[in-house]
């Protein structure tokens, strides 16, 4: 048997009619950040994000992004927190180079000096900000609470417990939320803890934010180690809590005011904390409401109503733990899905996204290779610049050497993973096309593009010696990416000139063990045919195996079946509804399926049909390991059972709607690629 034809066959078998379950669940995942939102600022015109390198500022009104770094005069590259002093317009940052602060007017930085060393202060990994009264900062950490005047210096409060929050009310008076509690420092500079004696129900308190011009609302944890919800005053505190579980069973996560609002977030909800003048034995005014009950009755405090928490009907994205308010809106930063803008008047709409979405960048090809269930490297590929390589450790991606162009991975026995990454084909001595060497020592003038073959094995990344894949253009183009069970790799091409017109270039067919790379295409070169070119269509978009002789080939002249030399192409005239096909997957049992607009198209070894479930537009398809074949469409991401079309949108866990493409892994899961980020399904 040809090396050539000697190919896989998918892990894959014909969707079965089954009796699909009613409340069928699966887990999803969504990704648009590398790493998760680590702190956000809102001023009237800008929102300030940063995930830890770098800090991002976006414009809140044409929302563009402006990466500052140390080119804007940022010191540092990771940055740990961030606080707005509306007053003067001035964003605090600190980093790890220290305290600097940014002037929004002039959109310059200036770095202030470091703690001394006698401070102690090991890092401001854990910093919280606050900006003073009097164009100062104070500044909470591991080791206590510090103050920094420009000109001045740094000064150390006497506080030396953990700060986890600050906030410096309208009247001058200073509230630290630490470990040991809630203290109150007015203008005097003396730190008043405010204890139980004060009906203070709580032994740490995790926030404090703005709640009136006097009180300020607390998150804190009781004595007993249940969670508790406090107004406090210089006069003392009254405790809440939420004993019906309203709020994701009195779990709550962040507080943030506004001048005339307070919201307080739950895992799932987002609510509006306020007083109710309404007797308490009044019925409340719907169902969205929930009032909170004192936790102890010796409180002095006096209210103008009772506390009552109103959920508020906008839908909370997962993983949010970060909120922040300007004078409009209210900002929540979901974790690596970036930052959701949310304002009254919205209502239940889906609210406005501030995102890098830097994991796709654009890209419209996916690939996927997992060495284990926590460890995937992942290719995400365009036609442009904006190729990148990224490893998966289950929780967070990162970028695999940032210097480096990847067009695709594959997943090979042993645990290893190749990848193909761009190099410089001006470098490369000629090498053998088609299983001959050439007779030329150099390369030709114009060399062309050319990619690497790369193994990542043991923890390090090598290239196999003496293989490359050329093309001519300035960047080669890789659309679909299959391995043989003997090794064969086949690969479809394109070649990318400097215009950025793609002219498509057949498929290279990998031999990893016999160190060479075959080429075929359709062609009119004289002799082509005996020294072994296929003419294959040239814009090859997927590629399937039935068997060790059965190749089928997408792309859009339509469904190409290689069994040896033969060739046959489906079209229209036999009973495809479309030629412009997205892609193609085949079962172990004869069945083949294409994708197009037109839906997708199955083939049983006679004639083609089209089940009236998948007729809509398909942009790829892949058969997952329980059988059911997974479609990525622009209405969202659907799964066929072999009866019908199950579907995962926007409303179910997804960035958006329209899906580019879709791939599985060895673990049976399914990774979808759309224009703004990734989403992994867990069935």
């Amino acid at each position: 048997m040809s090396p050539l034809l000697g190919l896989c066959l998918l892990a894959c078998e014909k969707p079965e009619v089954v009796a699909p379950k009613p409340k069928a669940r699966v887990r999803v995942q969504a990704f648009t950040e590398a790493q998760p939102v680590r702190a956000i600022a809102a001023t009237p015109n800008y929102l300030f994000v940063t995930s830890g390198d770098g800090l991002d500022r976006w414009d809140l009104k044409t929302e563009e992004r402006l990466p500052l770094t140390h080119e804007h005069g940022l010191p540092g590259t990771e940055v740990f927190a961030m606080a707005y002093d509306q007053d003067r317009d001035w964003l605090w940052v600190a980093t790890d180079a220290g305290i600097s602060r940014y002037e929004a007017g002039t959109s310059t930085f200036s770095e202030l000096p470091p703690a001394p060393g006698v401070f102690g202060i090991a890092t401001l990994a854990h910093a919280v900000l606050a900006p003073a009264r009097d164009g100062g900062l104070w500044i909470g950490a591991q080791e206590g609470l510090f103050y920094l005047q420009p000109g001045s210096g740094w000064t150390k409060t006497g506080i030396e417990s953990s700060v986890n929050s600050l906030y410096q009310d309208r009247l001058g008076a200073l509230w630290i939320a630490g470990e040991t509690g809630l203290m109150r420092v007015d203008q005097d500079g003396v730190a008043r803890p405010m204890e139980a004696a004060q009906s203070c129900e709580y032994s740490s308190v995790s926030s404090v934010a703005r709640f009136d011009d006097t009180h300020v609302v607390v998150l804190a944890t009781s004595e007993k180690g249940t969670q508790v919800l406090a107004l406090a005053s210089a006069a003392g505190c009254a405790s809440f809590e939420d004993r019906d579980g309203v709020a994701d069973s009195g779990r709550w996560l962040g507080v943030a005011s506004d001048a005339e609002n307070t919201f307080v977030l739950a895992k799932d909800k987002l609510y509006q904390l306020r007083l109710r003048v309404e007797p308490k034995t009044a019925p409340l005014e719907s169902k969205t409401q929930t009032r909170l009950r004192q936790v102890a009755k010796a409180s002095k405090m006096r209210f103008s109503g009772s506390p009552v928490l109103e959920a508020l009907s906008t839908r909370i994205p997962p993983d949010v733990r970060i909120v922040s308010t300007n004078e409009r809106s209210l900002f929540l930063a979901a974790g690596r899905l970036g930052t959701m803008e949310w304002t009254a008047a919205q209502g239940d709409r889906p609210g406005r996204w501030f995102r890098r979405s830097e994991i796709s960048a654009g890209a419209d090809v996916l690939s996927v290779a997992c060495q284990s269930r926590d460890l995937c490297y992942l290719s995400t590929a365009a036609r442009g610049e904006a190729n990148a390589l990224w490893r998966w450790d289950g929780e967070a991606f990162s970028r695999v050497d940032d210097s480096a162009r990847v067009f695709g991975v594959l997943a090979l026995e042993g645990g290893r993973v190749l990848s193909l990454a761009a190099v410089d084909a001006s470098d490369l001595v000629v090498e053998p096309q088609n299983g001959e060497r050439l007779d030329d020592e150099e390369p030709p003038v114009d060399a062309g593009a050319a990619l690497a073959l790369r193994i990542h094995e043991d923890g390090v990344w090598k290239e196999v010696p003496g293989m490359h894949i050329r093309t001519p253009g300035k960047q080669v183009r890789v659309k679909a990416m299959r391995q043989a069970p003997d090794g064969q790799i086949w690969v479809s091409l394109g070649a990318i000139d400097d215009r950025g017109e793609e002219t498509p270039y057949g498929v290279a067919v990998l031999d990893l063990s016999l160190g060479y790379v075959v080429y075929h295409r359709a062609s009119f070169e004289e002799g082509a045919e005996k020294r072994g070119l296929l003419p294959v269509p040239v814009d090859i978009t997927g590629i399937g195996f039935i068997g060790e002789n059965e190749v089928w080939l997408a792309s859009s002249q339509g469904a190409t079946r290689v069994v040896g030399k033969d060739l046959k192409t489906y079209i229209e005239a036999d009973g495809l509804r479309s030629e412009l096909l997205e892609g193609v997957v085949c079962s172990s049992g004869g069945m083949v399926y294409t994708a197009s607009s037109r839906g997708v198209g199955e083939w049983n070894g006679e004639r083609w049909t089209f089940p009236q479930a998948m007729r809509t537009s398909i942009n790829d398809l892949v058969i997952g390991q329980d059988g059911k074949l997974w479609l990525a469409t622009d209405k969202g991401l659907g799964v066929y059972d072999g009866a019908k079309v199950r579907r995962l949108d926007t409303k179910r866990g997804l960035i958006e709607n329209r899906i580019l493409d879709v791939e599985s892994d060895r673990y049976g899961r399914i990774w979808a690629l759309s224009a703004q980020g990734l989403v992994l399904v867990s069935p």
